[in-house]
């Protein structure tokens, strides 16, 4: 996920920015499914869980996969 390239003597790193496009994927599928859902946007993740959990099981699986990926991306050194 970091490349590195040399530059002279000295070696710069670069960071993939796929990590961060992950995340703000995610955060646009969070906001997208809080304003189809018609819920405040400062849905507490709980309340947020449940009501997808009684809209659909799939649903909330997937959104709990994207979450567990972008929170990883997150926990990243960048």
């Amino acid at each position: 996920m970091i490349a590195q390239r040399q530059q002279t003597e000295n070696y710069v790193i670069t960071h993939d920015p796929v990590p961060i496009y992950d995340v703000f994927k995610f955060r646009r599928f969070r906001l997208n499914l809080i304003g189809f859902l018609r819920l405040p946007l400062g849905v507490r993740e709980d309340v947020l869980r449940d009501v997808i959990k009684g809209c659909s099981v799939n649903l909330l699986a997937n959104y709990l996969a994207r979450a567990e990926r972008s929170a990883r991306m997150g926990r990243l050194k960048t």
